[in-house]
């Protein structure tokens, strides 16, 4: 079952699933304008914070969020570029 499953159906889902991915996570950093207008106080969304951070200066802390954010998009989108060849 787990070879008909690695095999035949995750390079049918794949592409799918990692386009899914990549739009959720195109969407969800566009919500930064709206939520950092209409945000009240004591409320940040991760992609604010993030906003917020980089005004301040560049530390190591904001490169280590961002690095977790796109890593797995990265990650992803050349597994397939790879699998496609």
């Amino acid at each position: 079952m787990w070879t008909t499953f690695q095999r035949i159906t995750l390079p049918l889902i794949a592409p799918g699933t990692a386009g899914g991915a990549m739009l959720a996570f195109i969407i969800y950093m566009d919500d930064l304008l709206i939520t950092y207008f209409i945000s009240g106080v004591g409320f940040t969304k991760p992609s604010v914070f993030i906003y917020c951070m980089i005004q301040r200066g560049i530390k190591p802390g904001i490169n280590a969020i961002a690095t977790l954010l796109f890593a797995p998009f990265l990650i992803a989108g050349a597994g397939l570029h790879l699998r496609s060849k």
